[in-house]
This record gives structure tokens, C-alpha cells and sequence, in this order.
């Protein structure tokens, strides 16, 4: 009889154990997104689906990008709103960058991964 148990402990546990390690491959986004202020910060463990935000910005302004890719792939577009991207970059390394706008609007980040880790900070610069 405590053999029997001892089997059926072994197997509920196995399977508790193999469904737990199924459902973390398949998350789409572990991480933080948010915006303060005029900076916008993505951070992820894991991000297999796109991550928005939005900001308002002037014609003139210039936003840096800082991009921290640890694994995977990150696709970044950032435009007005509604309107082809400003910028659109495929499969970015880590690496810094600005983007100067040329139209007052609200401006979207889309920032899309495939089992991707690391960052995509977004820092409107102050006009001097």
C-alpha cells in the first residue's frame, strides 16, 4: 500500500512539475513597461508580443533610445500616431540612438520581441 501512494505522489508530482515548466515557456511578456514623465522604460525577462506606449511630443523634439538586448530578437517602431514610423528598426542590437520628430502629435512605441530579454529605455532630450 505505502508503495502505491509513494507511486502516485511521484507521478501528481512529475506532472505538477512538467505543467509549471510548460506554462513559463509560453509567456508572453515578463517585465515592467511605464512612463514618467518624459521618459518611457521596457524592461523584460521575457517578450514574445509587442509592448506600446505613447508620448506627446513637438515638431523638433529629440528623443534617445537606449536598447538593451540580452537574447532574442527586438523589433522597435516609433511614429505618429496612425501614421508610418519615423523610425523602424529590425532585429536592434543593444545600442543608443536619437530620433529628432518633425510634427507635434502623439508619438507610439512599439516595441516587439521574440523570446527576447533586456531593455528599450526612451528619453526625451531637453532643447536647448
Amino acid at each position: 500500500m505505502y508503495k502505491l501512494k509513494r507511486k502516485y505522489f511521484l507521478v501528481i508530482a512529475c506532472f505538477m512539475l512538467i505543467m509549471t515548466l510548460t506554462a513559463c515557456g509560453n509567456a508572453d511578456f515578463v517585465g515592467n513597461s511605464y512612463k514618467v514623465g518624459n521618459n518611457i522604460t521596457i524592461e523584460f525577462q521575457i517578450l514574445n508580443m509587442t509592448e506600446t506606449q505613447e508620448i506627446d511630443l513637438k515638431s523638433g523634439d529629440t528623443v534617445q533610445f537606449d536598447v538593451t538586448r540580452e537574447s532574442g530578437q527586438i523589433d522597435i517602431a516609433f511614429g505618429l500616431k496612425n501614421a508610418l514610423p519615423d523610425y523602424e528598426g529590425k532585429s536592434v542590437e543593444s545600442n543608443s540612438f536619437t530620433v529628432t520628430v518633425h510634427e507635434d502629435g502623439r508619438y507610439v512605441l512599439n516595441v516587439t520581441g521574440s523570446e527576447a530579454k533586456g531593455s528599450v529605455k526612451l528619453t526625451k532630450l531637453e532643447q536647448k
